[in-house]
């Protein structure tokens, strides 16, 4: 995440006390200083086409901190596919334009090409 450069509109977690901490820490370390967005929707067990919704009304560049199997539901509804990579704690992964772009997971010197079947 260090030489991540900020090119984000918003920062949105779940309410969870480890998703909060989790993107205040990233918001720390990229120098982010505006509000981070608590987005109920974003609870495990609600449906990815809701929380979908709701991000894609909030901008087109956004980061979005939640935790497993929630997010790669999410990931899937966002890029139009059935399924989506899980991720590991802390990972970056990266969809522009409904096509997934790259993840990082930490201590890896590089991102990665985002594969989704």
């Amino acid at each position: 995440m260090k030489d991540y450069q900020p090119g984000f509109d918003r920062i949105v977690t779940s309410a969870s006390p480890s998703a909060v901490q989790t993107a205040e820490l990233f918001a720390e370390r990229v120098d982010y200083v505006s509000v981070i967005e608590v987005l109920p929707s974003l609870a495990p067990g609600v449906p990815a086409q809701i929380a979908g919704a709701l991000l894609q009304a909030r901008g087109e560049s956004i980061v979005v901190v939640a935790e497993e199997p929630g997010l790669s539901a999410l990931g899937a509804f966002l890029v139009g596919r059935p399924t989506f990579p899980p991720g590991m704690p802390a990972q970056l992964s990266a969809i522009r334009d409904r096509t997934p772009e790259w993840y990082q997971r930490p201590g890896d010197p590089g991102r990665g090409l985002l594969h989704v079947a």
